[in-house]
């Protein structure tokens, strides 16, 4: 189940397009890369979500092989945004494990991995609301 968050980002824009924003008590900084008229001194937006992607994905597993028992080891995500047919995007996440695991648990993380929460998001796609303030 998806519950409402609340994430109060206040973004700076420094210089070109590097811009630095401010969430709870962390910093996250984002650019574009050179070819895209950026700085490339941090990671570009696309970057970042393929990270929330990401370790959304690996907190997940972790938790879901604890409560089963299942010892995964070191766990490995790559994630790439490829455009479809549709003209939409299509996200493609690559899961390896240091160790060996069963064909069934394997089977089990796949089942369970479509249910993280930034997964459901990106998958249900849902309108953006934005307000000029």
């Amino acid at each position: 189940m998806i519950i409402p968050h609340l994430s109060l980002v206040k973004t700076t824009n420094i210089k070109k397009l590097f811009t630095i924003s401010k969430v709870r008590q962390f910093t996250i900084n984002s650019d574009e890369p050179l070819n895209s008229n950026g700085t490339d001194l941090a990671p570009s937006p696309f970057d970042l979500l393929n990270a929330s992607l990401a370790s959304c994905t690996a907190i997940f597993i972790r938790l879901f092989a604890q409560k089963n028992n299942i010892n995964i080891g070191e766990i490995s995500i790559k994630i790439k945004i490829k455009k479809n047919e549709n003209n939409g995007f299509l996200f493609e996440r690559s899961i390896s494990f240091e160790n060996q695991i069963s064909n069934r648990d394997k089977d089990l993380i796949l089942v369970a991995v479509r249910d993280t929460p930034v997964t459901k998001i990106i998958r249900l796609s849902q309108p953006i609301e934005t307000k000029i303030m």
